[in-house]
């Protein structure tokens, strides 16, 4: 087909056949049979489109606008397009097209998962490993973002990533397993999570945490291992954060337990969480193996098994003699003197009664207060001693008998004595009261002084009121001289004369 139409295209043209004919061809000059002469049964075609007319050809004048006479038009080359009729030049297919056969129309789009990013291209190259086109005509392949992956060449989209993966960068080719201790429920996340309290996990690339067994717990999160109750501690449930202490009355002494057990008699736990049992404290009790604490001796009982490295299985009541008023104690108390106790678990000690008493400790029983001695009434106090003049000559006095008058009573075990003679005894008293002759005789109850001791004292009273007499009488007599020898001194001194008056 003659085409004797032009237009003036020249860039591009050049390097369009180079790539298609080869050098040659464009440096190799056309034989001249191939020209063709513009005559009358020659007429100008138009190329197709698809095709161009190729300015290396020999130029002739008979087409209108200076246009080519050929023999024909020549097909675009692969990576060229030509929409267009009576064209003298290929368009190189742009980014994003190609075409692998020659005299193409319109380029071609590349396919979804596949780019070009040049021009000119006869083929499309596929998106590599993390990245991918979800549209046709891509020049360039996007990255997967965070939480997705590519693992295929030519993906037209990314995979979210699996329950128990994980991507935190763009352009995976994988995700990345979730490490122990952590999970992950979701896909398509960009991290982990930790497994929450209560929970562990030693496995990885898991959608979920496991719970704590019975005995176990976790009171911290990512745990890989969950962590046995230590001793004294319990756990009877899964997804345990704090295992439980054993309450008191109960001990645990193994490691992840899921109860507790209780103590033997005589053992007790005295605060939560204790691991081993104790011996009941003395003062204290406990018959049967169980889970109650150990009780209290009630006062007039006591529990020493402790100072015998024994335990204390029951209380004993106190023996005789003995007494407790308060409860929680480890040994009974004697009884103070004056006090008996002939029973056992007493609270408190009996008073004797009246003339009776006790002189020691921890007696059973009173004894009757002894010859001489009396108590009164029931007390704690012990039997008294008679006055003087007073006597009991039997046991058990409640009180003591005043000595009659005529006799005397010089020991209160005994009964009365007769007064002496020459001696009277009034009632009540302890000696007889005799008159020493001969200056006094007895006179009923009362001793009379004797003639003599009259006379005696009547002249004695005469003599020293004579001699008193005597004594002031000369005492005045001194006195007045004196002052007599004063009034007659003379008024001069002739060893030392000196004058006196006004």
């Amino acid at each position: 087909m003659k085409h004797c139409e032009h237009k003036l295209r020249i860039h591009g043209l050049i390097l369009i056949f180079v790539w298609y004919l080869g050098v040659n061809t464009l440096t190799t000059e056309f034989p001249p049979s191939r020209l063709q002469d513009c005559n009358s049964t020659r007429t100008c075609a138009v190329c197709n489109a698809g095709y161009f007319a190729n300015q290396s050809w020999a130029e002739c004048s008979c087409c209108p606008r200076s246009g080519y006479c050929l023999d024909s038009c020549s097909a675009c080359p692969p990576g060229a397009e030509q929409p267009e009729s009576g064209e003298v030049e290929c368009t190189l297919c742009k980014p994003g097209h190609f075409t692998p056969k020659e005299a193409t129309i319109k380029c071609l789009s590349c396919e979804k998962g596949q780019f070009q990013d040049e021009q000119g291209q006869t083929e499309c190259k596929n998106c590599s490993l993390g990245t991918f086109c979800s549209t046709i005509g891509c020049v360039t392949c996007q990255d997967c973002q965070a939480g997705y992956y590519s693992d295929q060449n030519g993906s037209s989209s990314c995979k979210p990533c699996e329950e128990g993966y994980y991507s935190n960068v763009t352009g995976s080719e994988a995700c990345v397993p979730c490490r122990q201790g952590t999970f992950q429920n979701l896909t398509g996340q960009e991290t982990c999570l930790p497994c929450p309290f209560g929970e562990h996990l030693n496995q990885t690339g898991k959608s979920s945490c496991i719970a704590c067994e019975p005995g176990f717990h976790s009171n911290k999160t990512g745990e890989v291992e969950c962590t046995p109750c230590d001793k004294g501690y319990y756990s009877n449930k899964t997804h345990t954060i704090d295992c439980e202490a054993c309450p008191k009355g109960l001990y645990q002494n193994q490691t992840g337990q899921t109860e507790c057990d209780p103590c033997e008699a005589g053992m007790e736990t005295r605060e939560a969480g204790d691991w081993e049992c104790v011996r009941c404290l003395d003062g204290t009790y406990k018959p049967q193996a169980g889970p109650e604490l150990c009780v209290a001796c009630q006062p007039g009982s006591f529990s020493n098994g402790g100072i015998r490295n024994e335990t204390n299985l029951n209380c004993t009541l106190c023996p005789e003699g003995h007494y407790q008023d308060k409860a929680n104690k480890s040994q009974c108390t004697l009884c103070p003197a004056g006090t008996f106790m002939d029973g056992q678990g007493a609270t408190q000690c009996k008073n004797c009664p009246a003339g009776n008493e006790s002189l020691g400790e921890g007696e059973t029983s009173c004894q009757q207060c002894q010859k001489g001695h009396f108590k009164a009434s029931t007390s704690s106090d012990i039997c008294k001693e008679c006055p003087d003049g007073w006597y009991a000559n039997f046991m058990g006095a409640v009180s003591c008998i005043e000595c009659p008058s005529g006799k005397y009573c010089p020991n209160a075990a005994m009964g009365p004595l007769d007064c002496p003679t020459d001696c009277y005894c009034l009632a009540g008293v302890s000696s007889p009261a005799c008159c020493n002759g001969p200056w006094y005789k007895e006179s009923g109850n009362s001793c009379k002084p004797s003639a003599e001791l009259l006379g005696i004292t009547i002249g004695c009273s005469v003599v020293i009121l004579f001699v008193c007499i005597v004594g002031a009488y000369n005492f005045r007599e001194r006195r007045r001289a004196k002052a007599a020898s004063v009034e007659h001194q003379p008024l001069t001194d002739n060893s030392n004369p000196m004058y006196k008056g006004l």
